[in-house]
């Protein structure tokens, strides 16, 4: 039985060195590729790619600088209180049960909702755009 565990005991030692020495092994070799192409003057997208299968991690896009500003807050701010203008009439219409100021809260309303999102989607076109 004594001769057993020893057996078990030395093979998960050599197992598990094996294992940790592999993981040197590759490491060592991801490093020296990414060295040497650092040292080759190799374009920037192998070099990330490198550092991507080294680290794990995906580089951070470069920052851009916000382009939507003064005017696109202005629009934002009154888009909101169009678009709750725009509800309080459709709620003050229904409970005076007057169809015109119900039609009109709803297209207040729908105003509103487009004031709102449309910096929104200019931000989002403007990050899908292809850089020229």
């Amino acid at each position: 039985m004594d001769f057993t565990v020893i057996i078990v005991a030395g093979m998960a030692f050599a197992l598990i060195g094996g294992a940790i020495d592999q993981r040197k092994k590759a490491s060592a070799e991801r490093t020296r590729l990414l060295q040497e192409a650092i040292r080759n003057n190799s374009g920037r997208d192998v070099v990330e790619a490198l550092t991507w299968h080294v680290t794990g991690k995906k580089p951070e896009a470069p920052k851009q600088p916000a382009k939507s500003g003064v005017g696109m807050a202005i629009l934002l701010a009154i888009g909101w209180l169009t678009l709750f203008s725009g509800v309080g009439v459709l709620v003050l219409g229904a409970m005076l049960e007057e169809e015109g100021a119900i039609g009109a809260g709803v297209l207040v309303s729908i105003i509103g909702f487009g004031l709102v999102t449309y910096p929104f989607a200019l931000r989002e076109l403007e990050a899908r755009r292809e850089p020229q």
